[in-house]
C-alpha cells in the first residue's frame, strides 16, 4: 500500500508538499522542491489491526463513538486500504500520530471537495510551523485512486479535539 500511497499522493508530502527524496532524486534533484522521506500514514491507527487482543473491543469503541468509521466500512480487515492512508514526512507522521496535527474535512473552510483544514494544537513543535498560510491542503491525484476518506479524516480530528480540549493529549504522549 505505501507506493500506492505515495504514487496517488504524487510522491509529497500532503502537508508540507515536501518531495519524496527518491523521487527527487530520480526527476533530477530538482532546486526549486523540498524534499524528505516519506511515509505513508494510517488516518485510524494501524493499533486497530486484528493481531492485537484487544482489538474487537477497541473497534467496538469506535464505533460506538464514531459510527461514521463504520459506516465506510472501515474495519480491521482493511485497515491498509489507500482511503485510509496518507503520505507524510516522518516529522508530520509524529505529530498526526499523536494527535497534535489533523486535517478537517469540514465544510467551514471550503466547499471544494477535496479540500481540508490543517489542524494544529498548541503542543505542535515549532519546528513545523512552516505550514501553508492558509492552513488548507487539497488532495489531487492524476490517477484513479480512492482519496483519503473524509469521515476518517474527521475521526481522526475528532478524537485530536478531544484530547486537546480534555489535556489527555499530553497525558497519552507521555
Amino acid at each position: 500500500f505505501y507506493n500506492s500511497c505515495l504514487k496517488r499522493d504524487t510522491h509529497h508530502c500532503v502537508v508540507t508538499r515536501f518531495m519524496e527524496y527518491y523521487y527527487w532524486h530520480a526527476k533530477g534533484e530538482p532546486e526549486d522542491e523540498y524534499f524528505d522521506d516519506l511515509e505513508a500514514v494510517h488516518i485510524i491507527p494501524s493499533a486497530y489491526e486484528s493481531w492485537r487482543a484487544d482489538a474487537m473491543m477497541t473497534w467496538e469503541a469506535l464505533y460506538r463513538c464514531f459510527p461514521a468509521a463504520c459506516r465506510v466500512g472501515m474495519h480491521m480487515d482493511n485497515i491498509n486500504h489507500i482511503s485510509n492512508d496518507i503520505s507524510m514526512i516522518p516529522g508530520m507522521h509524529a505529530q498526526f500520530g499523536q494527535f497534535r496535527m489533523s486535517l478537517s474535512p469540514r465544510r467551514v473552510y471550503t466547499s471544494i471537495f477535496n479540500r481540508h483544514g490543517i489542524t494544529i494544537c498548541r503542543a505542535f513543535p515549532t519546528l513545523y510551523h512552516d505550514l501553508p498560510a492558509d492552513r488548507l491542503i487539497t488532495f489531487k491525484t492524476k490517477i484513479n485512486f480512492f482519496f483519503p476518506d473524509p469521515m476518517l479524516l474527521d475521526t481522526h480530528f475528532r478524537v485530536a479535539e478531544i484530547l486537546s480540549a480534555s489535556g489527555m493529549g499530553e497525558v497519552i504522549s507521555q
